[in-house]
């Protein structure tokens, strides 16, 4: 009897002690996250500040800090331009790989990884900023004057190796998307890199970094057909009379470049398919050695051929659908 009731005074105990353990660390975790909103909100409002001096201004209705997710998350962000700048609404904004103590100024590098989402966005323009301008009514016509988007954008520094990676996902409803993934090397010094560093102190290190790949992928959604419907209103010519002329120049292009190598042919004819077809279009580099600063001064500073051999060089790769 005194045994059973021993064991129950045991289980009580485990119970207790789990209960308190749990109770300390929702508690801790509770305080940690308020903490992490509060110092979150604060940097927030000391932005809107510095922006309204430069004649910006920024509201938001919440945001929110998770310490464990390392994110910061706020609904509907929204820069208002002048007059002659579009409104940009970010309905939802989440920006993962900060720490929450950086808010309070104890962290003052910038992190190695890190990366943004955002949905519900809008750009919009107003007739007054559209005003008599021709290319932005030329804009409008095209895209309207509510652009929804979203965007997903991420980074990833490896101190051991010296490789950053990043990739972009842009899509803009009802006209394109674009997908980029990067690769870029000698890039360990971004680990030292404090937040108040000058650019102009960090221009050795970015003319030592290298371009070791890329790869884009833009998917038409509408944006084409938009273009040509209006450019044949305004030149009356048909839909398939500007895609024939199109067409054409990248003919000529081709025959201009016979000389040099036949891939450049083949690149163009990837061009011209996708003239004809624009579904989507791949564009990648992928050179057997990094590309340096050193091969695209050569660009600017060389004859008629340096953009082609740097093209060689860089391995330069296009597929059309």
């Amino acid at each position: 009897m005194n045994t059973n009731k021993s064991t129950m005074q045991g289980s009580l105990s485990i119970i207790a002690i789990v209960s308190i353990i749990f109770i300390i660390v929702v508690g801790s975790y509770a305080y940690i996250d308020n903490q992490a909103d509060s110092h979150a909100e604060e940097a927030i409002i000391s932005i809107i500040e510095d922006a309204k001096i430069q004649g910006v201004e920024l509201s938001y209705d919440t945001i929110d800090a998770s310490p464990i997710a390392r994110s910061i998350t706020l609904q509907n962000f929204k820069i208002s331009g002048n007059k002659q700048e579009p409104d940009v609404i970010l309905g939802n904004v989440v920006i993962s790989g900060l720490n929450w103590q950086s808010f309070k100024g104890t962290q003052d590098h910038i992190p190695l990884s890190m990366s943004i989402d955002i949905t519900d966005g809008k750009i919009l323009l107003d007739e007054e900023m559209i005003g008599n301008d021709q290319d932005l009514k030329s804009f409008v016509e095209v895209m309207g004057n509510e652009l929804k988007f979203a965007t997903h954008a991420n980074y990833s520094v490896s101190e051991s190796t010296g490789i950053l990676t990043a990739s972009v996902v842009q899509q803009l409803n009802d006209n394109f998307g674009l997908k980029a993934n990067l690769e870029f090397g000698n890039t360990g010094w971004l680990a030292y890199v404090k937040t108040d560093d000058s650019l102009d102190n960090l221009t050795l290190d970015l003319l030592a970094s290298t371009l070791n790949g890329l790869s884009v992928t833009f998917i038409n959604e509408g944006v084409i057909e938009k273009i040509r419907t209006v450019t044949a209103k305004q030149s009356g010519l048909s839909k398939e009379q500007l895609s024939q002329q199109a067409v054409g120049s990248l003919r000529q292009m081709q025959a201009s470049l016979q000389d040099y190598s036949p891939v450049y042919s083949l690149m163009l004819e990837e061009l011209i398919k996708f003239t004809q077809q624009p579904n989507q279009l791949l564009i990648s580099i992928d050179p057997e050695q990094p590309l340096t600063s050193d091969d695209f001064i050569k660009v600017f500073m060389g004859g008629e051929s340096a953009p082609f051999d740097l093209m060689k060089k860089a391995q330069l790769f296009i597929k059309a659908n």
